[in-house]
């Protein structure tokens, strides 16, 4: 299956537009204006579909499209966040693969360890995605320290996709389905 970049390009850019009208005082319409226009929305929503997504990883009864689903409500979450604070979901993938290969190179035994223990995996992006949200709700709101903390969200998120043997891609049109049912 072939990704399909530019649907998931537009989705990303159509969330951060979104989030630029509601910053440039747009009133809010749409459920993701909403969420772009309500700090505590916002942290509720990241919370309640990281939770989700680490409850449906670990199922007894597994299911991909489920997992795909909540995976999906993840990422939407977490772009809702990033464009929310005027950052780019762009800035957020690179500071991703700048920390893969960090990771990679200096303590390659943790990507195994990440691969093979599913609670470790959990736990670790339950607190990256609490790093995200303490990020979010600082006085001193720094944009460089926001951006690491989601890459790293998305680290581990990634890293529990590919102990599933799942690529970005159906994810990625599951995002694209979404964004344009809205």
């Amino acid at each position: 299956m072939a990704m399909n970049i530019e649907g998931y390009v537009a989705t990303i850019l159509a969330i951060e537009a979104r989030a630029e009208a509601v910053r440039s005082g747009k009133v809010p319409e749409t459920y993701t204006e909403k969420l772009m226009a309500d700090q505590n929305e916002r942290i509720k929503k990241l919370s309640s579909e990281t939770g989700e997504l680490v409850r449906e990883d670990c199922r007894p009864d597994f299911d991909f499209d489920r997992f795909i689903g909540e995976m999906a409500d993840f990422y939407y979450s977490l772009e809702v966040m990033i464009a929310a604070r005027g950052l780019s979901f762009a800035s957020v993938g690179l500071q991703r693969s700048r920390l893969y290969v960090e990771l990679q190179s200096s303590e390659p035994e943790m990507i195994d360890e990440l691969l093979a223990n599913r609670p470790l995996r959990w736990q670790s992006l339950g607190s990256a995605a609490m790093r995200v949200v303490t990020d979010e709700c600082r006085p001193d709101f720094d944009g460089n320290r926001f951006v690491y903390s989601a890459a790293n969200a998305l680290l581990m998120s990634d890293f529990m996709m590919l102990e599933r043997d799942l690529t970005p891609e159906p994810v990625m049109d599951e995002l694209i389905r979404r964004n344009q049912a809205t």
